[in-house]
């Protein structure tokens, strides 16, 4: 799965690339920011991406390494069944 905001601040910017998720996880935005647009799309494949999983963040800059949204999207090429969007406003 992958979540896109559109309304982020420096334009639209990738929040996740996701396998596996947890039905537990929450993501919640900044409190008083504005509602943003996020696009969520899930991929069903025949087999898993082989990529890397993000390792945790880094302390400074709260960025963490990991695939790309091109490097998935390339590496799903040929193995994707079927693809499901969702956008929608999330604010608090």
């Amino acid at each position: 799965m992958t979540v896109r905001d559109l309304d982020a601040p420096g334009g639209t910017f990738t929040h996740w690339l996701i396998r596996d998720l947890d039905a537990g996880t929450a993501d919640c935005p900044p409190h008083g920011d504005r509602p943003h647009r996020h696009v969520l799309t899930v991929y069903a494949t025949d087999r898993r991406p082989p990529l890397s999983p993000n390792t945790p963040p880094d302390a400074s800059s709260g960025a963490s390494s990991g695939a790309s949204l091109d490097e998935l999207r390339r590496a799903l090429a040929g193995h994707t069944l079927a693809t499901g969007t969702l956008t929608g406003r999330h604010g608090r």
